[in-house]
């Protein structure tokens, strides 16, 4: 519908890329988008990656009793 409404109409072979190269994982996995290419001096990628796919709950596992209680 953007496509069109932009006035130009994209063909399914191209929308099917699109979909792929927008997914979560190929996002994740790509180094022009997940910030794996900033120096370690700026930013800890040792402390997890910067995408993270978030699951409802999932803070359980991140979390300390004590930390939840502060939060």
């Amino acid at each position: 519908r953007l496509g069109a409404f932009l006035g130009c109409p994209l063909g399914l072979e191209t929308l099917g890329a699109l979909e792929q190269h927008c997914s979560f994982v190929a996002m994740r996995d790509n180094a022009m988008a997940n910030y794996t290419l900033i120096p370690p001096e700026i930013m800890d990628h040792s402390q997890g990656r910067f995408m993270r796919k978030g699951v409802v709950g999932d803070w359980h596992h991140h979390f300390t009793p004590e930390q939840n209680s502060c939060f």
